[in-house]
């Protein structure tokens, strides 16, 4: 694993992840990555679960470079973000036991009206402008999930990488 890892890093390099992207970025590709594995666990999807846990240890080794290098502003370090992701991975968990979620969703929507206030928004106006997009919106479901017309023409059906053109390993970088 040692060497797979100097592999990751020095094409991390090759690629000028290192030197122009920054832990927050690149753990912004974590959570893309992670996203992309809960769906393939959720659709039980061998190949895609195999490759999105590799996705997410090679956003993590680059993360673990660029934090060992790169020192981001604090500007975050007080946020509620921290809490609302909490509340989600709770609901997420809760969900996969077939408990009620009610408090921790409306513990969620707390955090993100919280979310909203440290950036001069309101819950609501937020809200108001997500549903003018959606309203103007058509699709329609599949295996599930509603797909927007745009995507339903790209792709057949839902699936768990968001991004077709990525390079082998999915990881590039945030800028």
């Amino acid at each position: 694993m040692k060497d797979l890892n100097e592999n990751i890093i020095t094409w991390a390099q090759d690629k000028g992840i290192l030197e122009s992207s920054s832990p927050l970025k690149q753990l912004t590709k974590t959570f893309e990555e992670v996203t992309e594995l809960v769906t393939a666990l959720i659709q039980k999807d061998d190949s895609e679960i195999v490759d999105a846990i590799g996705d997410v240890n090679v956003t993590l080794v680059i993360l673990k470079k660029l934090a060992e290098t790169g020192k981001e502003s604090g500007d975050l370090a007080n946020s509620k973000i921290f809490i609302l992701i909490n509340w989600i991975v709770e609901i997420f968990k809760k969900i996969c036991q077939n408990k009620d979620v009610t408090i921790d969703i409306v513990r969620a929507q707390e955090m993100l009206h919280r979310v909203a206030i440290e950036n001069n928004k309101t819950l609501e106006s937020c809200t108001k402008s997500a549903y003018d997009v959606i309203a103007k919106r058509t699709g329609k479901m599949v295996n599930g999930v509603f797909v927007k017309d745009a995507d339903a023409e790209s792709a057949p059906a839902p699936v768990a990488k968001a991004s077709k053109g990525k390079p082998k390993g999915g990881i590039k970088s945030n800028e």
